[in-house]
């Protein structure tokens, strides 16, 4: 299928009164779901659903939704593709996470909304270096953070999560300027 057929992906920083009252209890039953293969699920992001409501309106976090807009209308709840979220926001930098519904292939559905979402962050919201912290044992996580152009320094241990929980943790950057020239030279790029 050509990315000219594909159905065209919205994003926008999420907010409350755009969608229905249900909107982030649908989004916690998908999450909750997809946890154990979800593409970017991460130890720490929020289990109940009272959690994850306070999680969304979090002042120090923006939340992005990458949205397929249908093409008889306006997108639903069941449209959302995943959540973005920034955090650790400092002077036009950011971390950036990426968590995507369960689809039944990987790739080309998230990386399109991956790449839509951070074309978002860097211009829309004029961020200047996003940083990723991912599971380094969470392998596919690591290559779809490199398919979005995130240049992946190494592994050191971190501490995530609740409690004590340990793992190592694959390290990468992406800079606007490293963006905009990867917009240039790299075909999956122009998918956007």
């Amino acid at each position: 299928m050509s990315d000219v057929a594909s159905p065209e992906i919205l994003v926008g920083v999420f907010r409350e009164q755009d969608w229905p009252q249900e909107t982030l209890a649908v989004l916690w039953n998908h999450a909750i779901q997809d946890q154990p293969q979800s593409l970017m699920w991460r130890t720490g992001t929020p289990v109940t659903l009272n959690e994850w409501i306070r999680w969304f309106s979090a002042d120090h976090r923006l939340v992005v939704l990458p949205v397929e807009k249908p093409a008889d209308g306006a997108p639903t709840v069941q449209d959302i593709l995943g959540i973005v979220w920034l955090d650790d926001i400092d002077h036009g930098c950011a971390s950036g996470h990426f968590w995507f519904r369960k689809q039944g292939m990987m790739c080309r559905k998230p990386l399109r909304a991956g790449l839509k979402a951070l074309e978002f962050a860097f211009t829309t919201l004029s961020f200047q270096v996003l940083w990723c912290k991912l599971n380094a044992n969470n392998h596919v996580a690591v290559k779809f953070a490199q398919r979005l152009g995130f240049t992946m320094l190494g592994e050191i241990p971190l501490w995530y999560g609740h409690g004590d929980v340990r793992y190592p943790a694959a390290i990468g950057y992406l800079t606007a300027l490293m963006w905009q020239e990867k917009k240039v030279t790299h075909g999956i790029f122009r998918s956007i």
